[in-house]
């Protein structure tokens, strides 16, 4: 996904916690920013989303909204997503997730929701299909590409194949 946001979206992200926010809030401030709070990498959230952060979870940087909100309150973004939480988390009034959001909206921030899959079980079937999707891409291609380093530009395209074919999100006014 890394791959994809750098080399397609012509993104460059930076992850929280970063090893020193300070040299991070330096270096991005004369910026335009755009946040997207991933609540798999969100300690308190990690019962709200549908998926453990990628990697070893004893070595994954795993931040707090204490965190995010402090960094969103120094760069004031026009722009914060979110994203990763499930449905469950969005229609619980007392979940962590809308927690997050009424801080959000106590620093002035309007809540507008976007697209959204119809549920959490069909978000779980979209996850697993994008896993095998990918492997069974990337098995096939591996007989065809001879230099290692196009086998790494796989998840990008991967990716790519899997948002246009599966194209399941829909606009949250059309949820039932």
């Amino acid at each position: 996904m890394v791959k994809f946001m750098i080399e397609v979206l012509k993104i460059e992200p930076v992850f929280i916690p970063p090893s020193d926010i300070k040299a991070l809030l330096d270096e991005v401030r004369d910026y335009i920013t755009i946040i997207d709070v991933d609540v798999d990498y969100l300690a308190e959230l990690r019962n709200e989303r549908y998926t453990p952060p990628p990697g070893d979870p004893n070595k994954c940087s795993i931040g707090t909204t204490d965190i995010a909100l402090n960094l969103i309150k120094e760069l004031r973004p026009p722009l914060i997503t979110i994203s990763e939480f499930t449905l469950h988390a969005l229609s619980d009034q007392k979940s962590k997730l809308n927690l997050l959001i009424k801080k959000l909206k106590g620093l002035g921030y309007r809540i507008k929701h976007g697209c959204l899959v119809p549920s959490d079980k069909e978000a779980k079937r979209a996850i697993d299909l994008s896993h095998k999707m990918s492997e069974a891409v990337k098995y096939a291609f591996k007989s065809i590409i001879k230099d290692p380093s196009d086998i790494r530009k796989l998840d990008t395209i991967v990716l790519s194949f899997f948002l246009k074919f599966y194209g399941r999100l829909i606009k949250v006014d059309k949820l039932e």
